[in-house]
């Protein structure tokens, strides 16, 4: 190993020698939320995904704090891009402060990798070069993002298909390296190193001994599945026996650490989960700690940025061939290795957007949602941390490009599910009920500004979207579509976890445009009055802001 490649000893006096032990914790997923709350299930505490917790209220914020108030927990980011070549995000950066705040993380950790290049994010984890120009650029970042947060962050190792003629150490070298170097710790991905290790032919356990066990401070477990000369992390299947009895040998070498299993697909209910924590347990009683030397390697640079761009250009196909030095070993060529990327991207991309669409996903068809899919995913790549966005702009898509702008119905389903979708993520906020309205003394009623909460939207719509998704979630049916003889608005918004919908007369659907717009009850009167007359403007006004304060449309009055 070169001098400025090695790790360097680490002399603050609050440095990774004080280990500290949570137990055995799970991902925390959404299918598992009302369960884990009614259960108190044995698990020592939960790992959540960062991102997936960034927004301003509704279900996921609900069940957090109050999962929170019975487990401690650990933050789980995928989007820090650590290693990436952009600039690092201080928006991503003070979102995730804020959420510590919220959480009281007993620590934050990402993935020693990088996520896109110029402003895109391919929502997966892509490997670097092992080279000082990486380790250079990864450490100071790494002490950059600390500083901001108040706190050392875990860097986890990742599964990778490819490796480059430009690394000059080992990965473990370099995990080894950056650890050091930046002062930060590691959450070793026991899986992720028995993939990699079977896709590119070094033995697991020297990458064991060659990890600094005092800057471990947490395991990952996880399944994965096996695609012809290559293992993918799928994270889609129990843990395996060889991934089992490396993390026996982990755990010898190691001694007692953090350690929780994760499933992210074909996520199976919570007592399969909880028996493969129990094996966990079971070896880790039984295991012995140790240590065991590292070794080096030596080799030369890379640019970093520019090797970044062409292996992104090859992954979204704008490249005709791999970076050249990404190398290929044994039967699998260097493209092959890169195709494991590109499908893993588009598949996740299509996932998503299955997902936040599944009423337009039934009204196109499979194969036509799959070709909507992939023409979506080259035209508007993801610029923002969290997955769960990537689908916003699909309803103007296909509104303005053909052949879908023919189908004008699949546009306004889009646009209907994802109205319903930003609900869910809406603001949480206190509502006026009726009785605070009822209180108002009738003199103060003219000047009375009611405000709507942040979770209501208003849609105009002039095909018959709402009972066709209606049918299509309950599973039957759904109307054939029907263009209305006018434009139909409908009223959605959050009533405590639940979206509901309704159409509008009118008259309600301008009153609530006026409330919108920051109107007062006498400015709704008045216009009303051009609408259904004078005698009856200031009842049907009032009609309306009981009507919104019995549905909890209201936060202030």
């Amino acid at each position: 190993m070169s001098a400025s490649l090695r790790p360097h000893r680490d002399t603050r006096t609050d440095g990774p020698a004080r280990r500290p032990f949570l137990g055995f914790g799970l991902g925390l997923r959404p299918e598992h939320y009302l369960e884990v709350l009614e259960s108190r299930p044995a698990v020592d505490w939960f790992e959540i995904i960062s991102e997936n917790y960034f927004g301003d209220g509704g279900k996921p914020l609900h069940y957090l704090d109050r999962i929170r108030e019975h487990y401690p927990m650990v933050m789980h980011g995928v989007s820090l891009s650590i290693g990436g070549s952009d600039p690092l995000d201080l928006e991503y950066l003070g979102a995730l402060k804020r959420l510590a705040g919220r959480v009281e993380p007993a620590w934050i950790s990402d993935h020693l990798c990088w996520t896109g290049i110029d402003g895109r994010n391919l929502h997966d984890l892509l490997p670097l070069p092992y080279t000082e120009e990486a380790l250079a650029h990864v450490a100071d970042r790494v002490g950059r993002v600390q500083d901001h947060l108040g706190r050392r962050i875990l860097l986890e190792n990742v599964s990778s298909y490819v490796t480059y003629t430009d690394s000059q150490v080992s990965e473990w070298e370099f995990l080894s390296a950056v650890a050091e170097r930046a002062d930060c710790h590691i959450l070793l991905d026991v899986n992720n190193v028995y993939v990699s290790a079977r896709n590119h032919g070094f033995d697991p356990l020297t990458y064991l001994d060659g990890v600094p066990g005092a800057r471990v401070r947490q395991i990952h477990l996880a399944g994965h599945s096996h695609h012809g000369a290559l293992i993918i992390d799928t994270h889609d299947h129990p843990v395996p026996d060889p991934v089992w009895e490396l993390y026996a040998e982990a755990m010898i070498r190691l001694g007692p650490v953090s350690t929780m299993i994760e499933r992210d697909d074909d996520v199976p209910p919570l007592d399969a989960l909880l028996a493969e924590l129990a094996r966990a347990r079971s070896l880790a009683r039984s295991a012995e700690s140790a240590g065991r030397p590292s070794r080096s390697r030596v080799a030369r640079m890379t640019a970093l940025r520019e090797l970044q761009r062409d292996f992104q250009a090859c992954v979204l196909g704008e490249a005709d061939a791999p970076p050249a030095t990404v190398a290929g070993a044994g039967t699998v060529s260097a493209a092959d290795r890169m195709r494991v990327y590109t499908e893993a991207i588009r598949m996740r991309f299509l996932e998503v957007l299955g997902q936040d669409y599944p009423g337009l996903h039934a009204l196109a068809g499979d194969d036509p949602f799959r070709t909507l899919g992939l023409e979506y995913v080259a035209a508007h790549p993801s610029h923002h941390p969290s997955i769960r966005w990537f689908g916003r702009h699909l309803p103007a898509f296909l509104h303005s490009t053909a052949p879908w702008r023919d189908h004008p119905v699949l546009g306004e389903m889009a646009r209907f599910e994802w109205a319903k979708g930003e609900l869910l993520d809406a603001a949480d906020s206190p509502v006026v009920g009726v009785g605070d309205v009822a209180a108002i003394a009738p003199e103060r009623w003219a000047a009375m500004q009611p405000r709507l909460k942040p979770a209501v939207r208003r849609l105009a719509l002039e095909w018959n979207v709402p009972p066709m998704w209606t049918a299509i979630d309950r599973g039957d049916a759904p109307p054939p579509p029907a263009r209305m003889e006018r434009a139909v608005e409908w009223l959605l918004w959050r009533e405590d976890l639940v979206v509901r919908w309704r159409s509008l007369e009118p008259d309600e659907a301008w009153a609530l445009r006026c409330c919108a717009s920051g109107g007062d009850f006498g400015s709704i009167c008045t216009g009303l009055c051009e609408r259904v007359g004078e005698e009856t403007a200031a009842f049907r006004a009032a009609t309306c802001l009981k009507q919104w304060a019995a549905d909890s449309l209201l936060e202030a009055v």
